[in-house]
């Protein structure tokens, strides 16, 4: 069985993603203000921004962004269709929640949380048909507690109930990921259809072979040619770390990406989709690391990911 991937434009084969960046974000907006103050928001200069950073991505060997950003990055499907439309780019969209969900998940159960996720993924997001690709879930600290330990018991809840992947948000500097692995695991999510995001944020060598150790993917995804006001390792410190992992052997489970966003109604700073294919895999073979390594990162790895569905 062949596995085929829900996007903004519709259902592809997973054969068909080509080179993939595995955490960017096309829209984040504040909750709410958008719905509430419209005036606020151009539209249509919003749809253009999408637009124009995903067409620079196709330009630069883009084919299929997951699009990350949850309810509680203020996900607005049909916006981020519109800029999308045209653009040759498959976006594969997320449900599940990043650090801040709505407290009314609180009064639901488990249970009824996975239904949620379950229905973007089965049926649609927002009325739209389009449906969701992954899960995302997100946890600021070293153990998780609370309510966000319930929400990554709901996303392997809806993994078993869908098979989509499920991708992370995880504090590196704690080593949160293996903390994360624990409760999905506990939770029966299955760990060869995970990927632990923002690993590279601390260049902890043993954090990512401990992470690789349990089976998952690993993504190396905040590649930005400046920090902006966060504490985040260079572009060339991150250059150096990925070539030490892929000579340790660990290129086919290493995934690359910017942690980008094409509009962002809480900063005036943004970046594009294109560094790294521009600049970071330059970078990348001028160190050292094969070609078959830079294939495995940026095409097979998440081939193989959402082949596991099928």
């Amino acid at each position: 069985m062949v596995a085929t991937i829900p996007t903004l434009a519709g259902m592809v084969s997973a054969g068909e993603l080509g080179f993939t960046l595995a955490h960017e974000h096309l829209i984040i907006l504040s909750p709410g203000m958008r719905e509430n103050w419209p005036t606020l928001y151009d539209e249509a200069a919003i749809a253009g921004q999408i637009r124009a950073k995903l067409e620079a991505a196709r330009a630069a060997g883009v084919r299929t962004i997951i699009d990350a950003t949850t309810v509680d990055l203020g996900r607005s499907i049909p916006l981020a269709a519109a800029g999308a439309e045209g653009t040759g780019v498959n976006v594969i969209c997320a449900t599940g929640f990043w650090l801040h969900p709505p407290r009314a998940l609180a009064l639901l159960s488990t249970d009824r949380i996975a239904d949620l996720l379950t229905s973007d993924v089965e049926t649609g997001i927002q009325g739209t048909g389009v449906r969701a690709g992954v899960i995302k879930v997100a946890t600021s600290g070293r153990v998780p507690r609370g309510l966000a330990r319930r929400m990554l018991q709901a996303a392997a809840a809806g993994q078993r109930r869908t098979a989509v992947p499920i991708t992370t948000h995880a504090d590196a500097g704690r080593r949160g990921g293996l903390a994360q692995l624990d409760v999905l695991e506990a939770s029966g999510a299955d760990l060869a259809r995970v990927l632990v995001g923002h690993a590279g944020d601390s260049l902890d060598l043993g954090y990512v072979d401990a992470l690789l150790g349990r089976g998952v993917l690993v993504g190396i995804d905040r590649f930005r040619p400046a920090t902006q006001g966060m504490a985040l390792p260079t572009v060339e410190d991150l250059v150096a770390f990925v070539a030490a992992l892929c000579s340790a052997g660990h290129g086919s489970r290493l995934v690359l990406s910017h942690d980008a966003t094409a509009f962002n109604d809480t900063t005036s700073q943004l970046r594009d989709f294109s560094f790294v294919p521009r600049v970071v895999l330059p970078a990348l073979m001028k160190v050292g690391v094969s070609e078959t390594d830079i294939r495995a990162m940026t095409i097979d790895n998440i081939r193989r990911l959402f082949d596991r569905q099928g």
